[in-house]
């Protein structure tokens, strides 16, 4: 049995980027809108939609708060922006997203360690075929998520 659970610690550990604190910046979601290309914008959003209903799909019970559907879906919708856009335009959206937000201080480092997550993944040439849904499931299931409640 412990041969098992170490076996599984390693190949997790293989999976999970290595993910230090984010700083979110300063930028609110509206300065960081101004000047975007329209299809960024629309990128952003229209993947934040389908990663909120991606998670309601697969965590019919959960209220995406603080638990794996919520860190599933911040991953999730890094893994589409950054495969749209770029690593970086994908943490200006994210970043400011949570700045806008009105979160706890705990809260934030929480959802920018999972936004994180999903960008290193997303980039991450040995998941390249992977779907982002795919790659999403595959992080909550190595546990590379940060949640408070279980």
């Amino acid at each position: 049995m412990m041969e098992e659970e170490a076996r599984k610690k390693a190949e997790a550990s293989s999976i999970c980027p290595p993910v230090g604190q984010q700083d979110m910046g300063s930028k609110t979601w509206g300065e960081n809108l101004a000047g975007r290309p329209g299809w960024q914008v629309l990128s952003a959003v229209g993947s934040g939609l389908a990663a909120q209903h991606a998670a309601a799909q697969r965590f019919p019970d959960s209220k995406q708060h603080n638990d794996e559907a919520d860190a599933y879906r911040h991953a999730l919708w890094n893994i589409k922006m950054t495969r749209a856009m770029s690593p970086q335009s994908a943490a200006d959206f994210a970043n400011s997203y949570e700045v806008s937000g009105q979160d706890p201080p705990a809260e934030h480092r929480m959802d920018l360690y999972n936004n994180a997550v999903g960008r290193a993944m997303a980039t991450d040439p040995r998941f390249s075929k992977m779907s982002a849904q795919e790659l999403a499931y595959l992080a909550y299931r190595n546990n590379c998520f940060q949640v408070r409640s279980k």
